[in-house]
């Protein structure tokens, strides 16, 4: 994998699919199809790649590609083979919002 000027990213033959297959399949597990959250699908990538910085170009890549469509910082869509983004709002939305420890809330006992 390698820059080609200033914005032409080039991947060897063969590693496209694995490099877009190592996050997809990481947010699959995680209940997030088609959703890659950086900071919890970014270990797939970096077991393929070797490296962090290799991982984030992979991911810059694939951006500029139009292979991925980032929503928000560290976080981004995957776009099908024709173009589209097929995720729902409510999956996008779960997402993105940060998990909150469960401490009983209302009507917890208190020791």
């Amino acid at each position: 994998m390698r820059w080609v000027g200033a914005r032409t990213w080039r991947c060897p033959r063969g590693r496209v699919r694995a490099v877009e297959r190592g996050p997809s399949r990481s947010a699959l597990l995680a209940g997030r199809p088609s959703v890659v959250v950086l900071d919890e699908d970014l270990a797939a990538l970096e077991a393929l790649m070797g490296s962090r910085t290799g991982a984030h170009a992979a991911i810059e890549g694939l951006a500029s590609q139009g292979r991925l469509h980032r929503v928000r910082r560290g976080t981004y869509v995957l776009v099908d083979q024709t173009g589209g983004l097929r995720v729902g709002v409510l999956d996008l939305i779960a997402a993105l919002t940060p998990k909150l420890p469960r401490d009983g809330g209302a009507g917890a006992s208190v020791s």
